[in-house]
This record gives structure tokens, sequence and C-alpha cells, in this order.
């Protein structure tokens, strides 16, 4: 082997590594937020469900769908309006398949494989799940009364679109460049 080769074969252990390790702490951060969101909708079914209600002591829940829209629910409020959580749930919806596309994509990178059309697939998953999370966001924003606009995640969003448009021209050229004699 030369020396190029051993080189190569070392930055891909080092992605391979880091890929993979990525992966992991994603996963536990998943499964641990997984884990509080199903202990919290377990109390509140035992309340639901006729569970013992001491004033002042009982669960309350502060529900957040976007920085500036809470929603306090406990027994003595628990009205939050339809279309929030409608919104809400479509916002935490995208998030999540967001969270799969990067899985996806750092599973690709663990396996060497790093410009195909699979991974511009992931980072235009990655793109349109951000960017419908940010119109989710700026439409709850715009529905609570500080009616503060947040359009960073939208922003964000649109420059990960570009970028893999880019990637995917640019892989485009490649091929035709190989194919060329």
């Amino acid at each position: 082997m030369n020396s190029n080769n051993l080189a190569n074969v070392s930055r891909l252990r080092k992605i391979r590594f880091v890929s993979r390790t990525f992966r992991v702490l994603l996963t536990i951060g998943v499964v641990l937020m997984a884990l509080v969101a199903s202990l919290a909708l377990l109390q509140g079914c035992m309340i639901a469900l006729g569970g013992k209600v001491i004033a002042g002591q009982s669960m309350t829940v502060h529900i957040g769908f976007s920085p500036n829209q809470f929603f306090t629910i406990s027994s003595d409020a628990p009205r939050v309006p339809w279309l929030v959580i409608m919104l809400g749930t479509i916002k935490l919806g995208s998030m999540a398949c967001a969270i799969i596309a990067i899985n996806r994509l750092f599973k690709l990178f663990e396996r060497g494989i790093f410009f195909t059309v699979d991974n511009v697939r992931h980072v235009k998953m990655l793109g349109c799940c951000l960017a419908v999370g940010g119109v989710m966001n700026a439409t709850l924003e715009l529905m609570a009364p500080q009616r503060q606009i947040d359009l960073n995640l939208l922003a964000v969003g649109a420059l990960i679109l570009l970028v893999a448009w880019i990637m995917d021209e640019g892989r485009k050229i490649q091929e035709e460049q190989e194919l060329t004699v």
C-alpha cells in the first residue's frame, strides 16, 4: 500500500468512528426524550382516568409549541386550542423525520458512502423537514400573543436544500465526466 492509500484508510476509519458515535448519541437522546414524554403521558392518563388530584400538588405541565407560546395544562386549565395541537404535532413530526434523515445520512457515512443519490436524498429530506418545522413554528408564533416571528429554522432548511441541490448537480457532473473517455 502506498502512503496515499494508508492516509485514505485512516480518514475513513475516523469518519466511521465519528459517524457511529454520533448515531449512538442520537439514539440515546431520542430514547431518553421518548421515555420522559411517555412518563408525562402516563401520568396525565392516570389523572384523566380518575387518579387522585390534589389541588396545588397535581401534575402541571407547561407545553411550549414555540418560543413565545406556552400553555399550562393542569386539572384547573386543561384547554389547548386544537389548531395549536395540530400545528405542534406537525412540527414535532417534521423534527422526528429530520432526526431519521440525519441518522440515515450518518449510516451512509459510516459505510463510506459520501456522494451518491441516497446521500442527496437524505440531505434534501433533512432540509424539507426543517423548512416544514420552520413554517409551523412561524405559524405558531403568529398565533402567540407576542407575535414575534423566528424564521431561523426555515432559513436553515432552505440553506440545506440549496446545499443538497449543489451536491446533486456536482454528483451529476462527476458522473458525466467519468463516462467521458
